[in-house]
């Protein structure tokens, strides 16, 4: 053992200490080769539209930025350019959300989401959830944020500027992304959720 510059043996001095091969330390300098993030983040295949109203422009962009951080593709934005601009969010979550599911369809790509912004969230969640197919959850807290998609198959994701930080805010879209859902018994119970809409068809 050798000893540390303080005389205790189990301290190596820096130029002691075993260097990783050129090849490991560079596997260790790239975060989308860590194992942990191959496993839960840097989701390339997945892509999300996006939409606001007046209300929620700033988040929105932020989010925006932060989507093309992580790789993730977004597919479109919706919404006026600053707050100035008035619009109804009713009319925003209904053309992003379409888009959502015109991508799903067409694309058959089941990696397709949307992701809504307002004051709240709540109105953009209500607008959305009354279209066929959508499943839309307005998140506060990391763990429902991950939950929505894990248990819920949510498709959407609803964000409110007016109550979230935009960091805060971050990390809820962040665990939605991360996120997969787990099928099994909560598949039967989607397929309820889906067969509420239905008319003359009890869950």
């Amino acid at each position: 053992m050798v000893a540390g510059p303080l005389g205790d043996p189990r301290v190596a001095p820096r130029a002691a200490r075993p260097r990783l091969p050129e090849r490991r330390r560079g596997r260790l300098r790239d975060p989308a080769r860590w194992p942990v993030v191959r496993a839960f983040g840097y989701n390339r295949t997945m892509r999300v539209h996006v939409g606001s109203d007046h209300g929620g422009v700033v988040l929105r962009k932020h989010l925006v930025a932060a989507l093309r951080e992580w790789g993730v593709a977004v597919a479109s934005e919706h919404g006026p350019a600053d707050a100035s601009e008035s619009v109804d969010y009713p009319d925003v979550a209904l053309e992003v959300c379409r888009r959502m599911l015109r991508d799903r369809e067409l694309a058959q790509s089941p990696e397709t989401f949307a992701l809504l912004v307002c004051g709240t969230g709540q109105g953009m969640a209500m607008s959305a959830n009354k279209l066929a197919g959508v499943r839309a959850g307005v998140v506060a807290d990391p763990f429902s944020a991950r939950m929505i998609r894990v248990h819920n198959d949510a498709n959407v994701i609803c964000l409110g500027e007016r109550v979230l930080g935009s960091e805060l805010a971050k990390v809820l879209l962040r665990e939605f992304v991360d996120a997969r859902f787990e099928g099994g018994r909560h598949a039967r119970r989607v397929e309820k959720i889906e067969a509420c809409g239905e008319p003359g068809r009890e869950a």
